[in-house]
């Protein structure tokens, strides 16, 4: 995946030069999951921010019991095949509140 590419895509980036999101993009990383593999757990100290290229994740928040209580599935950006070309449209951000809270993870977020 061209992470500079995919990143001028995404709204927050957009506007950030090509040399400016090669920087971020070489500094970023890249991560394959299988179907309900965990991307964050609720409670856990945050330190990363997702973009989900492809597929989709599924937030859910503990219920004072302890059981997990789907909230939303967010899926990747939406692929345009119009005029023989794929095009991205931004990316679900994930994770991006975490880095401005000491609480920890407020969801768990899975494949």
């Amino acid at each position: 995946m061209d992470v500079a590419a995919f990143l001028a895509e995404v709204p927050l980036f957009a506007g950030l030069s090509a040399d400016e999101r090669a920087d971020i993009a070489a500094i970023s990383g890249t991560r394959s999951l299988a179907a309900g593999e965990l991307v964050f757990d609720e409670g856990e100290p945050g330190s990363d921010m997702y973009l989900v290229a492809s597929e989709a994740v599924h937030i859910d928040k503990r219920a004072d019991d302890g059981a997990p209580m789907s909230l939303v599935t967010l899926g990747a950006p939406r692929v345009d095949f119009s005029a023989a070309r794929r095009r991205q449209e931004g990316g679900t951000l994930l994770g991006e509140l975490t880095e401005m809270s000491p609480s920890g993870r407020r969801f768990t977020c899975a494949a």
